[in-house]
């Protein structure tokens, strides 16, 4: 604890999801949405200024997971359900797995599945002739499975005949998932002053949201992430008091809340607590001691 500047007094609250008082949501386990009951040798009290300082996030949660892991095959000889096994999956690991699963179905047709490394597009061929096309059918959720393996939602007819039958090729994969994350708080990420533009699904400055953290891309690994932004703070407008929070990550495309499979996530967070120095609330701005400074 130091009072680097005057009127202010730093803190750190530091947070493991392994040491949640319990679960946010009965829907997660503990270890994916935290609840954390706050105390220490001082109350949280007239907060001056917040930000996520730090972070380690495992690369353990599924970009394919059991709600976006299903799609319907339509061809001459019926309609088909596929669903694919929970996991985050290489080219190859996805070649093996969907063409597994569409020639374990009941269609009459044999499914061939290949992957072009120059523009990281999946093809399907079904071995028929050429007027009996196939169709993959997409959900149309925010998180479909359909933006993970390069294809369109919805409908998506087979486009030409090659002589290894009807042809299907999607556009560029996200196997990995999005290339960022977001830190969140229901408690107080709606008094972070973090814009998201419109076509965002939680757009503005009222999302839960604390910190964007880009994603490295390397399954297994913990994604590190530190705040870019030393010297600016967001303004907390002297909160009153803060005994109890919860955190939760989510994917950066979707905003769908990720589970890690067992593993844990940690955050730091520095907090500057108004002393007796300076004056609280409202009243401050006239001689507060310091300019206030948002991050952009």
């Amino acid at each position: 604890m130091s009072t680097d500047i005057a009127g202010l007094t730093y803190y750190e609250i530091n947070l493991d999801s392994r040491n949640a008082s319990s679960t946010a949501d009965a829907a997660y386990s503990s270890l994916d949405f935290p609840m954390y009951e706050l105390s220490g040798k001082v109350q949280l009290s007239r907060i001056a200024y917040m930000k996520v300082l730090s972070c380690s996030i495992p690369f353990s949660y599924y970009t394919i997971n059991t709600t976006n892991n299903t799609f319907t095959l339509t061809d001459n000889s019926g309609i088909f359900i596929i669903t694919l096994q929970p996991g985050t999956y290489s080219f190859a690991e996805m070649i093996t797995e969907m063409g597994t699963k569409l020639n374990d179905s009941a269609s009459t047709f044999t499914y061939t599945v290949t992957f072009r490394e120059s523009d990281f597009s999946f093809s399907i061929t079904n071995g028929s002739i050429p007027n009996l096309p196939f169709t993959f059918t997409f959900p149309t959720a925010a998180n479909a499975l359909a933006i993970v393996l390069g294809f369109a939602q919805g409908a998506n007819p087979s486009q030409t005949f090659t002589v290894l039958g009807n042809k299907l090729t999607g556009g560029v994969s996200e196997l990995l998932g999005p290339n960022f994350l977001y830190v969140n708080s229901n408690a107080i990420g709606n008094d972070f002053d973090m814009f998201l533009p419109r076509g965002s699904e939680q757009f503005g400055n009222g999302g839960p949201q604390m910190a964007v953290v880009p994603t490295d891309g390397i399954r297994g690994d913990d994604i590190h992430y530190k705040d870019p932004a030393p010297e600016l703070w967001f303004d907390m407008r002297g909160m009153e008091t803060l005994t109890r929070m919860d955190l939760f990550i989510t994917d950066g495309g979707s905003h769908e809340i990720l589970r890690f499979n067992g593993k844990a996530f940690t955050v730091k967070i520095g907090v500057l607590l108004a002393n007796n120095t300076m004056k609280h609330g409202a009243d401050k701005n006239s001689d507060a001691p310091i300019e206030t400074k948002r991050r952009r």
